[in-house]
């Protein structure tokens, strides 16, 4: 749409928006994931800070964050921890969800299961790294 078309009709009424994508400096970015009804575009739940990675299967929703920090106090230089969550379509609740310390390097949905790959530790060394990763399969019990 041309910027003209944009600010006609209906459109005219609404406000403009700017949208961050980027964070401020040590804080960082806002996320919400927010379900909107598709005949009148309202809100119909919203859920602030649940993750950045949002993956579906069918009418399955899941929602991974990986929060990785620097730690001077640490005896790695940086600690880590990651989350792995159902979420219900009709409300914005958790079904389930894995809470995690350690490093998250992949994640797929299959079968209504999320398949990880993650780590207790990141690689160490530099011409040959090492690292124990496993390769979990999450799912509700």
């Amino acid at each position: 749409l041309t910027r003209d078309a944009v600010r006609s009709g209906e459109a005219a009424g609404y406000r403009g928006a700017t949208v961050a994508t980027t964070s401020l400096g040590a804080l960082p970015a806002y996320s919400a994931l927010v379900k909107l009804d598709g005949r009148t575009g309202a809100t119909r739940w919203g859920v602030r800070n649940i993750g950045r990675q949002v993956l579906f299967e069918g009418e399955q929703v899941f929602v991974v964050d990986n929060v990785v920090q620097t730690d001077l106090l640490a005896n790695n230089l940086t600690t880590a921890h990651f989350s792995v969550r159902r979420i219900s379509p009709r409300t914005g609740k958790a079904d389930w969800q894995l809470l995690r310390r350690g490093y998250l390097f992949d994640q797929h949905v299959t079968g209504g299961k999320v398949l990880i790959v993650a780590a207790d530790q990141m690689p160490s060394g530099r011409g040959d790294p090492v690292c124990n990763c496993e390769l979990r399969l999450v799912e509700a019990k």
